[in-house]
């Protein structure tokens, strides 16, 4: 699974954004008009995360576990995207 083609930035930003606040998250995707792809439902709540403020946001259903699979069908989502 690689992270960096799927999230398309340096893994050391991401990493650099580990354990913010959904609000920091959420301002970092604004201001760099990038889109929100995660896993957290917190994002799905409009009036706190407007969408229209963002490049957009993907909230990921994958069921129990993100597995590798799941990670190159989200590959494939993106590919070409840039």
């Amino acid at each position: 699974m690689s992270r960096e083609r799927i999230l398309s930035v340096p893994i050391t930003d991401v990493e650099k954004l580990q354990g913010a606040s959904d609000d920091d998250i959420f301002a970092v995707c604004c201001n760099e008009s990038r889109v929100l792809v995660t896993l957290d439902h917190d994002f799905g709540q409009v009036l706190r995360y407007p969408p229209e403020r963002s490049a957009g946001i993907v909230i990921l259903e994958p069921g129990s576990q993100l597995t590798p699979n799941t990670a190159r069908s989200i590959d494939r989502v993106f590919d070409g995207s840039e």
